[in-house]
């Protein structure tokens, strides 16, 4: 059991870190995005492709979340889950949008 509430810490320690990283996005702080955008880029493409299939639909519904995630920093609320978790879920909306298209 203490090796559970270890990895139990370190997840809480990786989502105050990305909460922390978007309250920067927020204020415009291109660091903490590209830090953000190092952290979630791959397991967001991984999803995206799950869904699409396709390379450049994935490329593009990734872009389109990161985008998102820039603009819409400021209205994140930790209280409702993860940065990482809305991230997911942006991407998850936005690639089954084109794939009913």
């Amino acid at each position: 059991p203490a090796d559970s509430n270890l990895a139990s810490d370190r997840v809480l320690e990786r989502d105050q870190l990305d909460a922390l990283l978007l309250t920067r996005v927020a204020a415009g702080n291109r660091e903490a995005f590209a830090q953000l955008y190092d952290r979630f880029s791959s397991p967001l493409y991984g999803a995206a492709m799950q869904i699409l299939r396709d390379t450049a639909e994935a490329q593009d519904v990734v872009q389109d979340a990161f985008l998102t995630l820039w603009e819409k920093a400021a209205t994140f609320e930790s209280s409702r889950g993860s940065a990482f978790s809305w991230a997911v879920t942006l991407v998850r909306n936005r690639a089954i949008d084109r794939g009913v298209q």
